[in-house]
């Protein structure tokens, strides 16, 4: 066979291409395998972040139940280590060898991020595994430590012990002002607080429709313990104060409030639902 001029170079060259660029992962299996996963990603990573919002430290070991990784996932296998690492094996192999992902935590006011960190093959799932804080290998332990202090001043800041599962509730301020959800803070489940109890609501200024919003108190106080479901406190506000009412959101507090200055009560953390009693 004769190639001729530049279109007979092109077509040798975009095979070579092909097999070039994925000649260190051994197979178009192994390309199709990291495409899988960067389509993908790790799914066990929202139920860490879960556990970190509800018991205020990262998981380790043990805490939680990962499964088995979904079909046509790209994964082979994960695993939690002792240290909080997430350990991700792809399908997908780099020189003879299983391309291995560990997520590192990274904790922060309460919450946690996770830096993919994957030092054999980097070059191949640098799309995907980017590691923003972590150099090497080295640096894990380092990290760990800053995890446990970055967690107890957490703790320390809310003035909930360890443990203790926590809920958000709502304190009006002395002046009268709104503040919204910068008057929100976590709260220990065990205490009895009432509910607050919110409807969105119509009237009328002139010829124009208003709406407004009416917030009051549920008359019991309930232990946040006993709340096992959103469901359950819009329901429990509903009974005190009419259909129509409901937990108040905490991202949406505004309107009418017939609340006590200083008191706390109970409300619904849509944005950070590890901080509702009911989570478990």
């Amino acid at each position: 066979m004769k190639l001729h001029g530049w279109g007979g170079l092109l077509a040798l060259m975009l095979p070579l291409g092909v097999f070039f660029a994925w000649s260190g992962l051994g197979s178009q299996s192994s390309a199709a395998s990291l495409e899988l996963y960067e389509a993908h990603g790790p799914t066990p990573i929202g139920l860490l972040t879960q556990f970190m919002k509800v018991n205020r430290r990262v998981a380790v070991q043990g805490d939680v139940e990962l499964g088995d990784p979904p079909k046509n996932s790209g994964v082979a296998s994960w695993r939690l280590q002792s240290n909080g690492v997430l350990e991700v094996t792809l399908l997908a192999r780099y020189e003879g060898k299983p391309i291995v992902l560990n997520y590192v935590p990274i904790a922060y006011k309460g919450n946690v991020a996770y830096d993919c960190f994957n030092e054999s093959s980097s070059v191949k799932t640098q799309r995907f595994c980017q590691a923003d804080t972590l150099k090497s290998v080295a640096d894990i332990p380092e990290q760990v430590q800053a995890n446990a202090r970055a967690a107890q001043e957490h703790i320390a800041q809310s003035g909930v012990p360890a443990g203790v599962r926590v809920g958000s509730v709502y304190v009006p301020p002395s002046d009268g002002k709104d503040c919204g959800f910068q008057c929100v803070k976590e709260h220990s489940c065990v205490d009895a607080r009432p509910l607050a109890c919110s409807k969105q609501v119509q009237g009328k200024e002139g010829i124009a429709t208003t709406n407004t919003q009416l917030i009051v108190p549920t008359a019991d106080m309930h232990r946040g313990v006993d709340l096992e479901s959103e469901a359950q406190a819009n329901a429990l506000c509903a009974k005190s104060h009419g259909e129509g009412y409901q937990l108040l959101p905490a991202a949406s507090i505004w309107g009418k409030a017939e609340l006590r200055s200083g008191d706390e009560y109970w409300v619904n953390n849509g944005g950070d639902t590890g901080k509702n009693c009911w989570s478990r």
